[in-house]
């Protein structure tokens, strides 16, 4: 609203919407400030500042039918120039006390025998406890009550089949489709179905032998199948296997615009929030960036970030997908000038 001789509508949307670009997310230290000024003595119980979840705005592609039905809902007001975000959910809690009953310690099906619930104590690689969990990595599952006649292990959508131990099973993650696993937080079960029942096998209905579990792929049903383990969450690392750069702008020592497009072996849903992280390749003062990922329509395993106001130079590239950072190389050849340094992937912004 305003002036439209002097366009001061237009002027404070612009900055309106630049601001709301600059500052995406609503962070604690902007509410606490917030809270603590003196103009603002009525938020001064607020607890907004404990939300689990930051509060964060995205711009909404509405058309202009949409925009008008939305105006319509206002009695007598006429349209004014206007643009939508939509603002994350803020959850809101009773100040009541919850109740949980007690865990069941056994499940019975009906009059049959007592089945044993299997356990996960740990999910790891089995290069070791603390090395990184890759696309092709080989999952060791550890607990108690792992074994039945046909064990299933899921892995978000995707059921396999597995030969295990009573305390073990070896998974190799290069068996599933590449396309079902995504980076990020990975959720696993192990399933003790109460008959076996295959829907559906890859690789022209063949099974594969890997060492000690034989795979098959199952589509999970939405009904009770068998006794289901603990859930056991592991972090699945991307690989960045390719970077480019277009529509460089920038010259002599300016800091330098571009769009970076970078390749990663997952499938990267719509959804999930991918941070690029850059850091020069110099010992000379190297500078850092940190960028958010252009909006997407669809999965994808090509990412375009743009970057802006960076300084020309060599850079090492990692991606952040819902917190799973992708790893970068390192020179093991003890003849070379750069021993021990991470090498790799790198892109040159000139």
């Amino acid at each position: 609203y305003g002036n439209e001789a002097e366009l001061e509508p237009q002027r404070l949307l612009g900055s309106v919407m630049r601001t709301l670009h600059d500052y995406t997310t609503l962070t604690a230290d902007m509410i606490q400030d917030t809270i603590a000024d003196s103009n603002y003595t009525y938020l001064s119980h607020s607890y907004l500042t404990e939300q689990a979840e930051e509060i964060n705005f995205f711009p909404l592609e509405l058309s202009l039918e949409d925009l008008s039905k939305i105006w319509s809902v206002f009695f007598q007001t006429p349209y004014a120039l206007s643009v939508a975000y939509r603002a994350t959910v803020v959850m809101i809690e009773g100040k009541e006390p919850g109740k949980k009953a007690l865990p069941v310690r056994t499940r019975r099906v009906g009059i049959g025998s007592y089945l044993a619930q299997p356990i996960i104590d740990e999910v790891i690689s089995q290069a070791g406890k603390f090395e990184p969990i890759l696309a092709d990595s080989v999952l060791l599952i550890r607990g108690r009550n792992l074994n039945s006649d046909t064990p299933l292990v899921r892995i978000g959508e995707i059921e396999i089949t597995a030969q295990a131990s009573d305390t073990e099973i070896i998974l190799p993650l290069s068996s599933l489709p590449t396309d079902s696993l995504r980076a990020g937080v990975q959720s696993l079960q192990v399933i003790h179905p109460f008959s076996s029942r295959t829907e559906s096998i890859t690789n022209n209905g063949s099974r594969t032998s890997n060492g000690r579990s034989t795979i098959t792929l199952r589509t999970p049903s939405t009904s009770v199948q068998g006794i289901e383990s603990n859930v056991a969450p592991f972090v699945l690392r991307p690989t960045i296997t390719n970077t480019s750069i277009s529509h460089l702008e920038g010259s002599d020592d300016e800091p330098r615009d571009a769009d970076l497009t970078v390749q990663v072996n997952l499938t990267v849903g719509k959804r999930q929030r991918v941070v690029l992280a850059l850091n020069e390749w110099t010992t000379d003062n190297p500078a850092a960036y940190l960028f958010d990922a252009s909006r997407r329509r669809g999965n994808t395993n090509s990412l375009r970030i743009p970057v802006r106001n960076v300084k020309p130079g060599e850079y090492l590239v990692r991606l952040h997908i819902d917190g799973a950072e992708s790893q970068l190389g390192i020179d093991t050849d003890a003849a070379s000038s750069t021993f021990n340094w991470y090498i790799s992937p790198r892109v040159t912004i000139a």
